[in-house]
């Protein structure tokens, strides 16, 4: 599937309330290859109507609409630091009941910082939207995403994420707040190379919106 639209990229650990601004640039054709096309960031990305992230094997990717001008968008990382450990992914995401709990707090608490420091509530949109393909490994042991899910729904309280199943990232039109491509999940991926999405056609931009949505659970 292709598409001619650009899009504002989240990277991982990287999170933000956005904004967006009329009138957004012009649909154009894209390239036959999926690159980054450093045009978009000229000369106002907030004119890119669609933002979106994908790679998300253990980490969750989270979007919340507050209105047709901003929204709320982070590719949530956590990982378990244990001393001498040579654990790589996924098996540095595995979590007890008790260190899930500790970065369920942590995690709503950086939630409803961000929504008072950035002036909107939870209850301000009804869109909300995640996704997290890996949430336990095959022998049954829970990962990190269990408990960033959990957060996300104690901080929206009222029952209205929309989960997709087996994706590993999405692009949503912002306006509208229409999902408009997903990404499927390659369980036989590398985990230490994710795929770029070659031939899909998406231009994006890059947001570098600092690392508050990276977590580390010391063990």
């Amino acid at each position: 599937m292709k598409s001619p639209f650009p899009f504002r990229m989240i990277k991982e650990g990287r999170g933000n309330t956005f904004s967006f601004r009329a009138p957004v640039l012009q649909d154009r054709p894209s390239p036959d290859e999926y690159e980054e096309d450093t045009t978009v960031n000229s000369p106002d990305r907030a004119a890119v109507r669609r933002i979106g992230t994908y790679a998300c094997r253990t980490c969750v990717a989270f979007y919340y609409r507050i209105d047709d001008k901003r929204c709320f968008m982070a590719h949530i990382d956590a990982v378990v630091k244990e001393p001498g450990s040579t654990a790589i992914p996924p098996d540095d995401r595995v979590v007890t009941d008790a260190e899930g709990r500790e970065l369920q707090a942590r995690v709503l608490d950086v939630f409803r910082t961000e929504a008072q420091r950035s002036g909107w509530t939870p209850q301000a949109g009804p869109k909300a939207v995640a996704c997290c393909p890996q949430l336990e490994l095959n022998n049954g042991r829970t990962l990190v995403g269990k408990y960033v899910l959990a957060a996300i729904r104690e901080f929206l309280g009222n029952g209205r994420l929309e989960m997709l199943d087996e994706k590993d990232g999405f692009i949503v039109q912002q306006q509208q707040g229409r999902l408009e491509f997903t990404f499927d999940w390659d369980e036989d991926a590398d985990p230490g190379q994710p795929p770029r999405p070659v031939g899909l056609g998406w231009y994006f931009a890059c947001e570098d919106q600092g690392d508050r949505w990276t977590f580390e659970v010391q063990r």
